[in-house]
């Protein structure tokens, strides 16, 4: 069982705006009561308007379809946060099964037909966090407690790629550079978010930056970062060299590093993977892989990233799905513990009687932001 919205609806047959309730007049003959839905028997003062053009209206004569029941501003409301009245500020309190704010549990609405009668109050002190709880004889709380709470800030941002593509002579095997190129190209051509950066690192014997990183704004941008990777591979593969002049001279100082890492994984020159692991370790890393040592995969285990298997017979959907992992990317700062604590609220209330139960309340003006952290927009 759960709690309803009472929200009312002009003109519904089901749960409308208003309905017809008996009552004994003062000579004791029954009468038939018009009377807005609401979630008390007592209703509050008000006055019905038509919800269109504002005038006031009669709602069982006429065009009454659009006419509702606006309460007075100028009043204490016991209602509850489900009700089509939770946007008063008057209102403070739920209603519940007693004397002084006692339920209607004949009103047509939803949380009356769904929940048979019930208040929401009646619903919420069932419920296993609530149900042990002596509301009548709670602790004082005192009138003044300010609390300056403290927020984890989550923000766009845009992020800085560094492409580490492997030039060596083993990227020729198999016509493994030129799927490299076509992917690579089609990648910063037409899938790179605008704002974001790029940066083109090669790498065989040694590295070179052939490309900083680089803002990208238009299609002349774009193309003329992709004109950058060149059809030239020779000589041996030192991946750690590619990764060391990625993070020392291309991404130092930048948030949101990304390392798309491209290469077959056949290390034979030093530095190695794992000699850099650690400098890359904070890092998020995307690994385009055929036929990855077992170094690469983790790579991008210990950096937050993650790897892609690239068969030498690909038709270019995997190339592309490795890519497209890289625009989705969470930053590795975002993984970590918080502590987070939701059922405590410390406020500054208007009243001690803990019997009403206090909704609307005087919150702490002023907050602590801290911890801000970055992550990439997206597509």
């Amino acid at each position: 069982m759960g709690c309803v919205r009472r929200i009312r609806y002009p003109n519904d047959k089901i749960y409308p705006t208003y309905y017809y309730d008996t009552v004994i007049d003062s000579n004791g003959k029954p009468q038939l009561d018009l009377r807005p839905t609401t979630c008390t028997e007592k209703i509050p003062m008000g006055s019905w308007i038509h919800r269109m053009s504002g005038k006031p209206c009669i709602p069982n004569k006429g065009n009454s379809k659009h006419c509702i029941y606006k309460p007075d501003p100028n009043q204490n409301i016991i209602s509850s946060l489900m009700t089509s009245y939770a946007y008063l500020t008057m209102v403070e309190e739920f209603c519940d099964p007693n004397t002084t704010r006692k339920h209607n549990a004949l009103a047509p609405t939803r949380q009356n037909d769904l929940c048979k009668g019930q208040s929401v109050w009646e619903v919420i002190k069932k419920h296993a966090d609530f149900s042990s709880v002596s509301f009548d004889n709670m602790p004082s709380f005192p009138l003044e407690k300010n609390v300056t709470p403290e927020f984890t800030v989550v923000r766009e941002a845009e992020a800085n790629y560094a492409l580490v593509l492997d030039y060596s002579g083993s990227m020729d095997t198999n016509n493994r550079f030129l799927r490299l190129q076509n992917t690579a190209q089609r990648w910063i051509l037409h899938e790179v978010a605008a704002g974001s950066s790029v940066a083109i690192v090669p790498f065989a014997d040694y590295a070179t930056i052939a490309a900083q990183l680089t803002e990208i704004t238009d299609d002349t941008s774009r193309q003329t970062l992709a004109n950058k990777i060149t059809k030239s591979f020779s000589g041996f593969t030192c991946i750690g060299c590619g990764l060391k002049k990625a993070i020392d001279e291309v991404l130092v100082g930048k948030e949101n590093k990304v390392i798309i890492l491209i290469s077959d994984g056949e290390e034979n020159r030093n530095p190695k993977i794992n000699e850099v692991m650690d400098q890359v370790v904070a890092s998020a890393v995307r690994v385009f892989r055929p036929s990855a040592e077992a170094t690469m995969e983790n790579l991008a285990i210990n950096t937050g990233g993650k790897s892609y298997i690239v068969n030498d017979n690909d038709d270019g959907s995997q190339a592309d799905a490795a890519f497209e992992g890289a625009l989705t990317y969470q930053p590795a700062n975002t993984i970590t513990n918080v502590n987070i604590q939701v059922t405590r609220v410390d406020l500054v209330c208007k009243t001690r009687d803990y019997n009403c139960k206090v909704l609307m309340c005087q919150k702490s003006s002023t907050a602590t932001i801290s911890n801000p952290v970055r992550i990439p927009k997206q597509r």
